[in-house]
């Protein structure tokens, strides 16, 4: 590891930050503030919320429609407030929210963990990776339960930019302790027996998809057309039957 110096984060925190000489990963030292990070699960600074969930409403069932995975129940792992797991949902995608720590506000009656398949079609995690102290120990689990995990996360550079020259370190949270560059994401895959594709701005990692689906995975227009193709009637309308049907089991 390559110490790249230290940064103060929530104003009072002076970690350092290294970065591996091998595959460019960074990470913190053992971070120790997370408790005050997450006082509040979702950041203040997050206002790109909506529209990335709103972007990936269409990115995500398109790398889906490169594989069977359209077709089956999928997991939004660190779903915060169920915003995408809610879209996907009305795209036609069987998503289920799950996040110990945020209140699912928007797919409520469809939350579940990630043992609660032996099999799930696929596996989200939606700007999640950056926040792991442990990331090898989500994927390891994950890739027990899937042949395809989706994500994302912005890639850092090899070498890493200077620590006041990128605002993805966001110190202002200090929710964000891992970093990973491209040889990075690579190296994971190896690690869980995937192969790793880079679809656009979305991660997957995949055990069963051929070449072509591979291939498939990495050109937008070729996603557009399958998701065209393939798409899913909206399961909003049979939602609502199951919320109505719920709320009438009360009294």
């Amino acid at each position: 590891m390559r110490t790249l110096g230290t940064l103060r984060l929530l104003g009072r925190h002076e970690p350092r930050f290294h970065q591996c000489t091998a595959c460019g990963f960074v990470q913190t030292d053992g971070p120790w503030w997370l408790d005050e990070a997450y006082s509040d699960a979702i950041t203040a600074t997050d206002l790109g919320l909506l529209a990335r969930c709103r972007a990936l409403s269409v990115r995500i069932p398109s790398v889906l429609a490169c594989t069977r995975a359209l077709h089956g129940p999928v997991l939004d792992w660190g779903g915060g407030y169920g915003t995408l797991t809610r879209m996907l949902r009305d795209q036609g995608v069987d998503c289920w929210h799950s996040d110990p720590y945020c209140s699912n506000i928007h797919a409520r009656g469809f939350d579940a963990t990630l043992e609660s398949r032996q099999r799930w079609a696929a596996v989200l995690a939606v700007e999640v990776l950056e926040h792991l102290a442990d990331p090898m120990d989500f994927f390891r689990r994950a890739a027990a339960r899937t042949d395809l995990i989706v994500a994302t996360t912005e890639t850092v550079r090899i070498p890493a930019p200077a620590l006041d020259d990128w605002w993805y370190w966001a110190p202002e949270h200090g929710q964000h302790v891992a970093f990973y560059s491209r040889p990075a994401l690579a190296r994971i895959g190896e690690a869980i027996g995937m192969r790793y594709v880079r679809a656009g701005r979305v991660h997957a990692w995949t055990r069963d998809a051929n070449l072509l689906q591979r291939l498939a995975m990495q050109s937008s227009p070729v996603r557009r057309t399958l998701l065209a193709l393939r798409r899913r009637k909206s399961r909003l309308g049979a939602d609502y039957a199951a919320a109505v049907a719920r709320l009438m089991s009360r009294g």
